[in-house]
C-alpha cells in the first residue's frame, strides 16, 4: 500500500495527489451506487412471490398428482379384490 502511495506521489505530485484522491473516491462510490441499481431489479425479481400463472401451474399439477394417486389406489384395490375372488 505504501509503494502505491509513493508511486502515486511521484507520478501526480504532492500538490494534485488530494484532489486525484478524491475524484478517485468519487468515481468508485458512483460505480457503486450504478451496480446496486443494475442489480436490485435483478434480485426483486428473484426473490418475488410465484406469479399468478405460475400458481395456477403449480395447482394443475397437484391436482394431476392427486388424480393419479387415486387410479392407482384403485387399481390397487380392484386388483386385491379379484385376487380375492380367483
Amino acid at each position: 500500500m505504501m509503494l502505491i502511495f509513493v508511486v502515486a506521489l511521484i507520478v501526480v505530485g504532492p500538490r494534485r495527489l488530494p484532489e486525484v484522491g478524491r475524484t478517485l473516491g468519487k468515481i468508485l462510490s458512483d460505480v457503486r451506487q450504478m451496480s446496486q441499481e443494475f442489480t436490485a431489479p435483478i434480485m426483486q425479481e428473484m426473490n418475488a412471490p410465484a406469479k399468478e400463472n405460475e400458481t395456477e401451474e403449480i395447482a394443475d399439477q397437484s391436482v394431476k398428482e392427486n388424480e393419479t394417486e387415486e387410479i392407482t389406489d384403485q387399481s390397487v384395490f380392484e386388483k386385491a379384490a379379484s385376487e380375492d375372488q380367483g
